[in-house]
């Protein structure tokens, strides 16, 4: 490694909080994108194409082409369990609130970023 790829190593800011979550007994890991990680723009317009596509879908087919990408666009973000497919598969079992605390720390909503998968806010009016 060149010292310069050391330095930017060095440099590079640490990931977001690092959330587990426990699905079907096993323990799926998800290490969300923070404000300094590179891509923002891309992940936004993704996000913004995978919204739109869920909302503009005309048919059932439609639909589970969309929730298909969402998998594959948060599965990067995934570190365990390494196999993608049986990580894909546990995505699929999440419930509501855990695929939504996941999809909004990639969207960038700190708010919810804060809180575990888990256990989802309750902010009260």
């Amino acid at each position: 490694m060149t010292e310069e790829a050391k330095n930017q190593e060095e440099q590079t800011p640490e990931t977001s909080q690092v959330s587990a979550i426990e699905v079907d007994g096993k323990r799926v890991v998800f290490s969300p994108p923070n404000k300094d990680t590179p891509g923002y723009l891309r992940r936004q317009r993704c996000v913004l194409e995978l919204e739109n596509g869920l909302n503009e879908a005309a048919t059932p087919s439609e639909v589970l082409r969309v929730i298909e990408k969402m998998i594959d666009f948060i599965l990067p973000f995934i570190t365990e369990p390494e196999d993608r497919k049986v990580a894909s598969d546990l995505l699929f079992d999440l419930s509501e609130n855990q695929w939504h605390a996941l999809f909004d720390q990639i969207k960038g909503k700190e708010g919810e970023a804060k809180n575990s998968p888990e256990t989802p806010s309750t902010e009260s009016s």
